[in-house]
């Protein structure tokens, strides 16, 4: 244009002679029919428009809170109860058996030798017994023969009536010169024990003295004395004391052993105590619980996390999401009218330009503050990491000896401390309760047994009465 104009010269004279052709009137009636008043685009944006707020009033009135609370089914808590559900005995059911199981080997092993023992004891007491009744009939034979003898040479000078009576130890005068005395050949014969328990207390009595030195008659109290105390009557209840008392201190053995075997398990620090047994166990079982209590609980967060999200920002993310295609449609539908009307034209990017400062800017500061929304309009609820947790918790454990699969904290040790002694409390308190029966027991016994003894002043009463009527008579 200006390499074909180089200059204008307008005159005064040369304006009044200028005019407009009529023309330019049809142009810009025509130009003016062409210029677009934006009607459709403002019909197609009230339509879209109104689509998100009525979908929000849709969403609004379709709430449902009990939806937002996620499946509670999936929520892990490790059980906690009085009844220690904890899983404390239940994940070391092993390691508890395998501690009874001990005890119970020690009690075997205690009540095997006892009744090998008692057993031995018996058949010790069998053997003297049958050895007894073997010789039994020899003695019963030298009697019947040593009888005959003593008949012959003791009660020749007798009267026949006289000859069949019986010595009274108590009344009659001592045999002289071998005569026979039928009570203590029975004695010597039938209760051979007997007599050789009287053999033994005469000898302690008399000091050792032989029997050529001691007197007949003080031979014979003391023989009549043990007699009657040795009696089968007197030796079934001294018989009954005595094995009442093995059997407690039988007793007492096992309660020793138990005792002793449950202190040296329970608080061993070897390694294989119970309580070193729990604490490797239950470290294993704690953070096998911490893992799948983090891991059940992030995932009922999720739930609830989506939930919420739905339920109460859900109509704004539709409605952001509305507008932003409202908005993207309008601009779109403005840069297109623009293009069909003004495109190929000088006044197409004059138009372009105005229509952008005073309408496009504006609808994509719009378009920028719903994606804002969109994306903060947001539940964020924080993770449970597992991990951080442990790491915690291993912080404040104490510094250990004893290698475990993982570290458990003061209180969980606290915790395992208290079952061992509780265990060990309560196994305790049976074995308690068990030494006071057999307390009660061996006192029965002694009861018994001091019946038995009994007999002896018993006896030597008898023998006072009977030695004062004989000295009367």
């Amino acid at each position: 244009m200006t390499s074909s104009i180089k200059s204008v010269n307008l005159t005064i004279s040369a304006l009044h002679n200028l005019y407009i052709p009529s023309s330019i009137n049809d142009k810009l009636e025509e130009l003016s029919a062409k210029t677009p008043d934006f009607a459709q685009v403002k019909n197609t944006t009230k339509n879209l428009i109104s689509v998100p707020f009525n979908e929000v009033r849709k969403n609004i009135k379709a709430v449902n809170a009990s939806n937002i609370i996620g499946d509670t089914s999936v929520l892990y808590v490790p059980p906690v109860s009085l009844d220690n559900s904890t899983g404390i005995c239940s994940s070391n059911q092993s390691e508890i058996l395998a501690f009874y199981s001990i005890l119970g080997h020690v009690l075997k092993i205690a009540t095997v030798v006892c009744i090998t023992v008692l057993i031995c004891f018996a058949v010790g007491a069998m053997a003297p017994v049958a050895w007894n009744e073997i010789k039994l009939w020899r003695r019963l034979c030298g009697m019947r023969d040593h009888y005959m003898l003593s008949r012959q040479d003791s009660y020749t000078s007798f009267s026949s009536e006289n000859t069949h009576e019986l010595k009274d130890p108590f009344r009659d005068p001592p045999i002289q010169n071998g005569q026979y005395d039928v009570i203590a050949s029975y004695q010597q014969c039938f209760q051979t024990w007997n007599t050789r328990i009287a053999g033994w207390m005469t000898n302690l009595v008399t000091f050792g003295k032989s029997p050529e030195n001691i007197d007949p008659k003080t031979k014979q109290k003391i023989e009549w004395v043990v007699a009657y105390m040795t009696s089968e009557r007197a030796l079934c209840v001294l018989g009954i004391g005595l094995l009442g008392i093995l059997v407690c201190i039988c007793q007492f053995v096992m309660i020793a052993l138990l005792k002793h075997k449950i202190s040296h398990s329970l608080t061993s620090n070897d390694g294989d105590g119970v309580q070193n047994l729990l604490k490797s166990s239950t470290a294993v079982d704690i953070e096998n619980q911490m893992s799948l209590w983090s891991v059940q609980t992030n995932k009922y967060i999720n739930t609830t996390e989506t939930n919420i999200n739905q339920e109460v920002f859900g109509w704004i993310n539709t409605t952001t999401l509305s507008v932003n295609n409202t908005v993207a449609t309008m601009i779109s539908d403005i840069d297109t009218t623009l293009a069909d009307v003004f495109n190929g034209t000088l006044l197409y990017n004059p138009m372009k330009t105005v229509v952008g400062c005073a309408i496009e800017n504006k609808l994509y500061t719009i378009e920028k503050a719903m994606t804002w929304i969109h994306d903060k309009a947001q539940l964020h609820i924080p993770r449970i990491n597992g991990t951080q947790i442990k790491q915690a918790l291993a912080k404040q454990t104490d510094n250990s000896t004893i290698p475990t699969a993982s570290s458990t904290s003061a209180a969980t040790e606290n915790l395992l401390e208290n079952l061992v002694n509780d265990m060990r409390e309560g196994l305790l308190k049976i074995l308690r309760a068990y030494h006071r029966i057999t307390l009660g027991e061996l006192t029965v016994a002694l009861v018994i047994l001091a019946v038995w003894l009994v007999q002896l002043p018993i006896a030597l009463v008898i023998l006072r009465l009977r030695l004062r009527k004989a000295t009367f008579d």
